[in-house]
């Protein structure tokens, strides 16, 4: 998909990108093709938020079976004609709102800036059914992964704890109908074996919730009965396996 066929796609189906659904369609082949090439041949994939199909086409050429969840149902004809075929699957349902299939997948997704973070707190709590994904996001969103420990979330913890992550490529915003008012960067998480834990991660919020009190104060103030004393740390102040450690202690 380049950016004369994407004009095309909008003028012949009279396309307008829906602010409310953070649509900006990608153009830029070179990211397309870096993201596709994060896909092994014959994989299952899941795709989120295919727009005007940017990503499809490519990764039809490479999956086995593709499921995309497209939430914008003026889209959902024009992507049944434009790809529709046997291991194509097209569900106008919120991402959000659905469980992941049972079978192991990637997923790939041109992430709405507006519900990054919901997102991958999805795919973190239902990682036991993802290989991997590889997701495009606001370039500070991205940054964050990266940064010191005083800047750390509930995110960073999670992805520390049950993936490796890498940059795959950064994607300017000139690449993108209509631009937007900042870049972005593709990342891809691969997926490590430990099991996804619903309660580490609302421990997580707990630890988090008052990044300036001491992680003792937030501890205490939600139940928890601490066995030792933790001093005067900070939640940030511990890395994701001091954290689980300390989960582990207080189950």
């Amino acid at each position: 998909m380049n950016v004369r066929r994407t004009l095309e796609l909008i003028s012949q189906y009279e396309v307008k990108a829906k602010k409310k659904y953070g649509q900006n369609f990608l153009v830029d082949e070179k990211v397309i093709n870096m993201i596709a090439d994060t896909v092994e041949q014959g994989e299952r994939v899941i795709e989120v938020g295919p727009g005007l199909g940017a990503l499809t086409g490519a990764l039809l050429e490479k999956c086995s079976k593709l499921t995309a969840y497209e939430i914008d149902g003026d889209l959902i004809e024009i992507l049944n004609r434009e790809y529709g075929c046997e291991k194509f699957t097209l569900l106008n349902r919120d991402f959000l709102k659905v469980q992941l299939p049972e079978e192991k997948s990637v997923l790939v997704s041109n992430l709405p800036y507006y519900i990054t973070s919901d997102i991958l707190l999805k795919c973190f709590r239902e990682k036991d059914r993802l290989k991997s994904m590889t997701v495009m996001m606001q370039k500070e969103a991205a940054a964050k992964f990266f940064s010191t420990r005083h800047e750390y979330g509930t995110l960073n913890i999670l992805a520390d704890w049950y993936s490796d992550y890498r940059v795959v490529c950064t994607a300017g915003r000139h690449g993108f109908i209509p631009t937007p008012n900042v870049d972005s960067t593709v990342m891809e998480f691969v997926f490590n074996d430990r099991k996804a834990d619903e309660d580490f991660i609302r421990f997580l919020d707990v630890c988090f919730s008052q990044r300036r009190k001491l992680l003792s104060g937030n501890l205490k103030k939600a139940g928890y009965q601490l066995t030792r004393d933790l001093g005067n740390i900070r939640t940030e102040q511990l890395t994701a396996e001091e954290l689980h450690q300390l989960y582990e202690e207080l189950r």
